[in-house]
């Protein structure tokens, strides 16, 4: 979705004694992550030269992945997620959103942000009110983001907001929040409503992103979102759209790197040299491991809204978000901020 701003790339990472999720195996090895970008990777034991990376990780019993992406998320509808579509109407809950302010927008973000980053997501675009708010959000906390600037929003979102986020480096393509071409413009990415306009998930070109069960009638998709309802983690997902029998590498393709490719605007290469440094360690603790193909795997490899198993390690754009199943980014002060926010609109009249 276009060239990345934001946030400094991290600094030197060893990843080592892991089992590494690649593309057509698993394998025992090590990743080193340097300038945001994984320098080596490899079987066995790294180099003694890499040991000396500031920050080492010795992983026995965990395996490394791709960071789970979202390419599409309404960060700012995150405390009206169990109403949206049952009580209350997208339409309504985008209206109560766009109505508070562009810092109220930011702490809600923030939020949302905060249960991203626990359950291994490491990159999303965004539809939401003031992007430009959430822009400063995604950030500070350093995921890698694509703003989607819906050019039909009746409220809350500047028609000058994609040309400014662009003239500042943050990434940003037109969208349609209704799902058709606004007159006299092209968009990159189409929401698909559903039922009381809740978002099903959305139309890029001829491919399509899955975030809600009744998007099933649209066919298969080529990856999966969390849409405004952040609890439809990767597990749902994967069950309800038909991974039920085992974890295809084409169904875990659609749960990270997929998305990435389309918030990049980029091919990216599985857990390669020269790939991002987005990575999730996961700790599969004492869940039988038997191998790729193992019956029900899927659903305990990506049961990410439970932790099991949990987020033990997230690396974003080369930086440590998540240490020892702990986000290491968010200050209580804007948590508190963003809860009071949230409450404020849980109470606004339906």
């Amino acid at each position: 979705m276009g060239e990345e701003g934001g946030r400094e790339e991290g600094g030197e990472v060893l990843l080592y004694n892991a089992l590494l999720f690649k593309w057509d195996r698993l394998e025992k090895g090590y990743v080193y992550i340097a300038e945001g970008r994984i320098q080596e990777t490899g079987e066995g034991e790294p180099p003694e030269d890499l040991r000396h990376a500031p920050l080492v990780y010795n992983l026995p019993g965990k395996l490394v992945l791709p960071g789970f992406t979202s390419p599409l998320t309404h960060l700012t509808l995150y405390p009206l997620r169990d109403r949206i579509g049952v009580t209350m109407e997208f339409s309504w809950a985008w209206h109560l959103a766009s109505r508070i302010s562009p810092e109220d927008a930011k702490s809600l973000a923030l939020l949302a942000l905060k249960h991203l980053v626990e359950h291994g997501f490491t990159a999303i675009a965004y539809m939401d009110p003031h992007p430009e708010a959430i822009a400063e959000a995604v950030e500070e906390v350093g995921l890698r983001a694509t703003a989607l600037v819906p050019l039909d929003a009746p409220e809350g979102v500047d028609p000058e907001a994609l040309d400014r986020l662009r003239e500042r480096g943050f990434p940003a393509q037109p969208a349609s929040l209704y799902g058709d071409e606004p007159r006299g413009s092209s968009v990159y990415l189409r929401r698909l409503p559903g039922d009381r306009d809740m978002t099903l998930g959305g139309q890029l070109g001829p491919r399509s992103i899955a975030c809600h069960p009744e998007y099933q009638g649209f066919g298969d998709p080529a990856a999966f979102c969390v849409g405004h309802n952040l609890q439809y983690s990767t597990r749902w997902l994967n069950g309800e759209l038909g991974f039920r029998s085992n974890i295809s590498y084409w169904s875990a393709h659609k749960l990270t790197l997929e998305g990435l490719g389309m918030i990049l605007g980029e091919d990216v290469r599985w857990l390669e040299k020269g790939s991002p440094a987005d990575l999730v360690v996961v700790d599969l603790g004492s869940v039988p491991f038997a191998g790729m193909e193992e019956k029900g795997l899927s659903s305990i490899l990506f049961s990410t809204e439970y932790h099991v198993p949990r987020v033990e390690t997230l690396v974003s754009r080369g930086q440590v978000l998540v240490d020892g199943g702990e986000e290491l980014v968010f200050s209580r002060a804007a948590l508190s901020r963003g809860a009071s926010v949230a409450l404020g609109l849980r109470r606004a009249p339906v």
